[in-house]
């Protein structure tokens, strides 16, 4: 006998039969679905949102009606999503609107991938704005500590006390912010008092500015009614006159003395220092006046100044009004015209000055010593 191949066709099929119920027990055993992904619910729907406008500034609570609304539901207005939502039903939840700028925007519901639009459901209205008045720098004030020191004055190297009185009806004084500048000197300290330091150096009499600058930050919208800070700036000035008392005092003193004793110098050259404001200088222009006509001083002798600034209003000698005295050692050697004798006065001449005005005057000057002159030479 002839033997027969062996049976091929029906191994084939029970092969695939076995290897379809393998691959069966082995997705059962890791949790694999044979029948595939759940398939999603239905698409939620949008009908109408209420209100339907609101502040750009965000913070409107709104209650969007519809279908199909489940937990997980995101909201958007404008691309910028709500806070807050609360799924009420399937047909109703509700949420709050962010900050956008003005203009109307699409609603947009979305589920998982599913979502839902509604065009132009939305208006974000910019806020009223608010005015908002800029401070008011009411006074500036700058002080030295010396006792009666004029105001607005400091002498080289001095510091002084400056300070603002500022009013506002949004902020109290304590929120707002201080600059202080000043185109010589130098400032130190903050807030609504500081000191300022005038220079060491330079020459006098000068002026200084003193600025302030007042600003106030606030919270305000834009065109788009978006939240921004704003401020307001106020500005104010004050001149503090600057001085070297000491020298120039010394200086008008030395020069009145000076152009005193050369006799060819005019009266009102000689008086040119002095503020007519004093009691003194009337009486110093009659001295020169006759002094000139009785005598030809033919040499003299000026010490220098001493000079001493204080503000109290009086010189020792001759109580004399003044803010600062000046006592020089002179010498006089004189030819009287009347019968051509000679004569010396030697001692010492008093000179008191004044501030006046944002500068020094001269206000009297007294001669103390052996005059064998006669009176009109000065007194």
């Amino acid at each position: 006998m002839v033997p027969r191949p062996p049976r091929r066709r029906r191994l084939l099929p029970l092969l695939a039969t076995i290897a379809t119920l393998t691959l069966l027990g082995f997705l059962q055993a890791c949790g694999g679905n044979p029948a595939g992904p759940t398939p999603p619910g239905p698409a939620p729907s949008l009908t109408a949102v209420t209100p339907n406008s609101g502040s750009t500034l965000g913070g409107t609570k709104v209650t969007v009606t519809g279908t199909n609304f489940t937990s997980g539901v995101v909201v958007t207005f404008g691309g910028v999503a709500a806070t807050s939502t609360e799924v009420v039903s399937s047909t109703q939840l509700t949420t709050t609107t962010g900050e956008h700028a003005s203009g109307a925007v699409d609603v947009v519901v979305s589920i998982g991938a599913q979502r839902a639009t509604l065009p132009g459901g939305f208006t974000f209205v910019p806020p009223s704005k608010t005015p908002n008045e800029s401070p008011t720098i009411a006074s500036l004030k700058a002080q030295g500590s010396r006792e009666d020191e004029p105001a607005q004055f400091a002498d080289l190297g001095e510091e002084i006390s400056v300070t603002a009185m500022v009013t506002d009806k949004e902020s109290s004084p304590d929120s707002l912010t201080y600059e202080w500048s000043a185109d010589i000197g130098t400032f130190s300290g903050a807030g609504l008092t500081v000191k300022w330091r005038a220079p060491t150096t330079g020459g006098t009499p000068a002026k200084a500015t003193l600025s302030l600058v007042v600003v106030e930050k606030y919270q305000t919208t834009n065109d788009s009614g978006l939240p921004v800070t704003a401020e307001n700036r106020v500005t104010k000035n004050i001149t503090v006159s600057v001085h070297d008392s000491v020298k120039e005092v010394g200086d008008m003193a030395t020069e009145f003395l000076t152009n005193f004793s050369k006799s060819e110098v005019s009266v009102s050259t000689v008086m040119k220092d002095f503020t007519p404001s004093c009691s003194g200088t009337a009486d110093e222009r009659k001295d020169v006046e006759d002094n000139r006509d009785s005598y030809i001083i033919t040499s003299y002798t000026i010490g220098p100044p001493t000079v001493r600034i204080d503000f109290d209003g009086r010189c020792s000698y001759g109580d004399r009004s003044g803010d600062a005295c000046s006592d020089s050692h002179t010498e006089w050697h004189s030819t009287k015209k009347e019968d051509g004798s000679t004569g010396v006065a030697k001692g010492v001449d008093h000179v008191a000055a004044v501030y006046l005005s944002g500068r020094w005057w001269l206000c009297s000057s007294d001669f103390e010593g052996d005059n064998t002159l006669g009176p009109l030479f000065i007194r």
